[in-house]
């Protein structure tokens, strides 16, 4: 890999509320304590799923 490939490192600053974290960015799964303790707020809303028939395909 040549110099012009890596992206250039910043110096960090530090995290907002809200920012993702080490702990968020390297988790494969999170629970809702993980964007809490971020400053990020959970909030459950319903998820609403609308059936579309397209018709037959045979």
């Amino acid at each position: 890999m040549s110099e012009s490939t890596i992206a250039p490192r910043h110096a960090r600053t530090p995290a907002q509320p809200g920012d993702l974290t080490d702990r968020l960015i390297a988790g494969d799964s999170w629970t809702d304590q993980l964007p809490a303790e971020a400053g990020t707020p959970v909030v459950d809303a319903p998820v609403v799923h609308r059936r579309v028939d397209v018709g037959r395909l045979s």
